[in-house]
């Protein structure tokens, strides 16, 4: 109903392998020869989002190079802002599922590039396992613990670069890592049934799979009355630390990360919320010169919660305007600050597959800044950012 989200359909065709149900032909073509019969894609299974956001300003208070506060008031204007290629398919492989995506974007030049990946063997519904180039929280269904699924330019509070801000690993449950997962639902004729997930990841960005390991866990409780209730963590290492000579056991940080998640589905209302804690401790012994941050510790929380509201213009099944507003709340720096934001977007649907809209973010929240931050200033002033946008998809 609001393009990326999926609602309970596209959760099950996603968990399913990319296709509507395990061990059906639907979507197949298969060889008249029985005994060696191939199945192939009917439909070549390839999608294309052009996005265009031809109006986009920050209205943040800057610094130049001797401290004196300025505010840039030039928007941008990105005629063509990004476009991304999808292919996904399943079945034809027998219970095997494919899924790559490809990306030119006008902070890369342009430049068709290589990003999410993965391969999956679906067996049956208790069971599946997926090897990925892609975050593993990316790859949750409910999508209430990343921004992958967020139909929001900005992100919420718990999963990306915002909570990372200031912290020792700079981990994020947004980022992109070569994993390894299983997953399957349990118990799904009674009242409700449960999904797990559990996996490994190596960290961030190293494609080849070096550097520390996170183990991950996931459960969600999905009822039959649209509520879901889930509880999230991980638990390992993570980046070299503060100097890539030094041995890598000795400087690696340890990564905790724990929180539970909400999601409600009634009719066309739909509420996300997530809270998240987190735990630090850098394994480098401390060193004045060489370590400044060996063993140091750090704690902190974040949390958002979001609705969104799906109105239809007489008996059209295609959204007319979608209003979804967010909090986001989240501490840096072992807790000492805190920082908060709201965003509000207003979409409209032209047609199933183009899509506009407004949206507009503004700090809440600016705690005070430190010496580490570079001014002397004694509060970062609060900011906002509007955005206008037009996405088509083929």
């Amino acid at each position: 109903t609001n393009w990326p989200t999926l609602n309970e359909y596209g959760r099950q065709f996603k968990l399913n392998g990319y296709v509507p149900s395990r061990d059906s032909e639907e979507g197949v073509l298969k060889t008249k020869d029985a005994s060696t019969a191939m199945w192939i894609e009917k439909n070549f299974p390839l999608s294309i989002i052009v996005r265009s956001r031809p109006f986009d300003q920050n209205r943040n208070t800057q610094y130049d190079t001797n401290g004196t506060a300025f505010r840039d008031r030039e928007f941008k204007m990105q005629a063509i802002q990004d476009t991304d290629f999808f292919l996904a398919g399943g079945d034809v492989a027998h219970h095997v599922s494919w899924f790559g995506e490809f990306d030119a974007n006008s902070g890369g030049a342009f430049a068709l590039s290589m990003a999410d990946l993965q391969l999956g063997y679906h067996p049956s519904e208790y069971f599946s396992i997926v090897a990925a180039r892609r975050g593993f929280f990316v790859m949750d269904p409910y999508q209430t613990i990343t921004d992958f699924g967020s139909p929001t330019i900005k992100g919420r509070g718990i999963s990306g670069s915002e909570f990372a801000e200031n912290s020792l690993s700079k981990f994020t449950l947004n980022q992109t890592a070569q994993t390894i997962y299983a997953f399957g639902e349990v118990g799904k004729d009674t009242l409700g049934y449960l999904y797990y997930a559990a996996g490994v990841q190596a960290d961030k960005d190293n494609n080849a799979g070096e550097g520390g390991k996170l183990f991950n866990a996931r459960l969600a409780f999905d009822t039959v009355k649209g509520f879901v209730v889930g509880t999230f963590g991980t638990l390992g290492h993570a980046g070299t630390g503060n100097n890539a000579a030094a041995s890598p056991v000795s400087d690696r940080t340890d990564v905790k990360r724990g929180g539970v998640d909400f999601l409600i589905e009634k009719g066309r209302f739909t509420a996300r919320a997530a809270g998240a804690l987190s735990y630090d401790h850098d394994n480098a012994p401390f060193d004045a010169v060489n370590f400044p941050n060996g063993d140091a510790r750090e704690t902190n929380r974040s949390a958002y919660v979001e609705a969104q509201y799906v109105y239809n213009r007489g008996e059209s099944k295609v959204p007319f305007l979608i209003p979804l507003v967010r909090q986001n709340w989240y501490t840096t720096s072992n807790g000492k600050r805190q920082f908060g934001y709201l965003t509000a977007q207003l979409a409209h649907y032209f047609a199933p597959n183009v899509k506009a809209f407004f949206e507009e973010s503004w700090d809440t929240k600016q705690d005070r800044l430190g010496a580490s931050d570079g001014q002397s200033i004694a509060r970062r002033p609060k900011g906002s950012r509007l955005t206008a946008q037009l996405e088509v998809g083929f």
